[in-house]
């Protein structure tokens, strides 16, 4: 019998935006993910047996991950674990995630890691809108860096 842990994350976006944070991190889950909008993805365990809720029906997921316990499904390369793991909005708007004690390691750095590619992509997109030029980007171990050119009128602005 395994554990499963809960965990609201400290993160409001879109569910669009989770899956394109989550395949900027890991580009081998991209078509792996499991994703529904009204949030009716059964979470599955290690032995193929669906997880239950507490209320008397199943614990279900906008956004999964799947384990090599669920049924009909290919394991993602480098899932850490043999259960599923979710992702569901709460009604704050903030997520929530939900993983078995097998990917504990590899969930407790996801958060921080979701908001750095969040921050990437925003930068992304701002440089975009405004005409500037993306220099460099790299990625250095678990660190990646974007140098983006700036026209000198911005920094007018903002004086």
């Amino acid at each position: 019998m395994s554990a499963w842990v809960e965990g609201k994350l400290d993160l409001k976006c879109s569910l669009d935006v989770l899956r394109k944070a989550i395949i900027g991190i890991m580009p081998e889950w991209e078509e792996h993910l499991i994703v529904d909008p009204e949030g009716n993805i059964p979470m599955y365990r290690y032995n193929g047996e669906r997880e239950y809720n507490g209320k008397g029906g199943d614990k279900t997921v906008q956004l999964c991950i799947p384990g090599s316990g669920r049924p009909n499904t290919a394991t993602p390369p480098k899932r850490g674990s043999h259960n599923d793991w979710g992702f569901s909005r709460t009604k704050d708007g903030k997520w929530e995630s939900t993983f078995a004690d097998f990917g504990l390691n590899q969930a407790r750095t996801l958060e921080n890691q979701i908001k750095s590619e969040i921050a990437l992509m925003k930068a992304k997109a701002i440089a975009k809108l405004r005409n500037f030029e993306i220099i460099a980007q790299e990625e250095n171990n678990e660190e990646k860096y974007i140098d983006i050119r700036v026209d000198s009128s911005v920094y007018e602005e903002l004086l």
